[in-house]
């Protein structure tokens, strides 16, 4: 849940000022893992699945125009992580064309 203060845009094509308005969302997920471990390393497989709903909300401009938002997505989710010694590598694909690659390496004290 989340309150977001009215404001306004200047500077821009349309000045506009945004009446405080109230967002709701949520989201429920599950997760299939499956972690491998050999002499190279530790690799872990995911697929997961999660579902975000944005409640029904209306936006006011200026206290004349009116825009209603809501949102429901599905989202199926593939990502890959293997760890060696320091150094580890992760990318995650998702159904919405989101792509994340990291390589780095943790530091232990």
């Amino acid at each position: 849940y989340t309150t977001v203060k009215e404001f306004s845009e200047e500077e821009s094509i349309y000045n506009v000022h945004i009446d405080e308005f109230d967002m709701f969302i949520v989201s429920v997920f599950a997760d299939l893992s499956k972690v491998i471990n050999t002499k190279y390393g530790t690799t872990s497989l995911t697929l997961g699945a999660q579902y975000y709903e944005t409640k029904k909300l209306d936006i006011v401009f200026a206290n004349h125009l009116t825009y209603q938002y809501k949102r429901d997505t599905h989202l199926g989710r593939f990502s890959i992580n293997h760890s060696f010694g320091l150094f580890y590598f992760n990318a995650e694909l998702d159904t919405e064309n989101n792509e994340i690659y990291q390589l780095g390496f943790n530091l232990k004290f």
